[in-house]
């Protein structure tokens, strides 16, 4: 079933390397559409059609440590900025949302929630300010629509370009 994470641990066993089931992970309710690794390979992240995003921590095992529930429909897309400590999500709720780490409290919180005019299906960073989203358009038999926002130093969404 896709509620879950199965977690594979490469072994070199007897001259080969082998790949062994190491661990479930299974908080999400329903399907799970996205998932994202850090490059320390200590946290994941998973969006699902729960409308959950869970962030998973390896101690001895996996677990999971947080759920932002701010999205109302399923999650489609988790993106990090290149420092790892703001992530952006899209859902088929017409909203990205803008999620911080605190070095303070050692969470994950939503600063920002933009409100689109679409649902949104896959995003990423151009860079430290711009956001390229691409959205589900039942009316575009290709589906390739694009939309750019730029946030300016209060977080503020300042232009949309089509």
């Amino acid at each position: 079933m896709y509620l879950q994470v199965r977690m594979y641990q490469l072994q070199y066993v007897n001259g080969n390397n082998q790949w062994y089931y190491q661990q479930k992970l299974n908080q999400h309710l329903d399907l799970i559409f996205c998932l994202l690794l850090n490059n320390n390979d200590d946290l994941i992240l998973s969006g699902s059609r729960d409308n959950t995003i869970k962030f998973w921590i390896k101690q001895n095992e996996w677990f999971c440590q947080q759920t932002i529930n701010d999205h109302v429909n399923s999650v489609y897309s988790i993106i990090w900025d290149d420092q790892q400590n703001k992530l952006i999500s899209c859902s088929y709720d017409k909203q990205i949302l803008v999620i911080e780490y605190s070095q303070f409290d050692k969470n994950w919180s939503v600063k920002q929630k933009i409100k689109i005019d679409q649902q949104g299906y896959r995003l990423c960073f151009i860079n430290d300010i711009l956001i390229f989203l691409q959205r589900i358009n039942p009316n575009i038999r290709d589906g390739q629509q694009y939309q750019i926002a730029q946030e300016d130093k209060a977080n503020q969404c300042q232009m949309w370009i089509k």
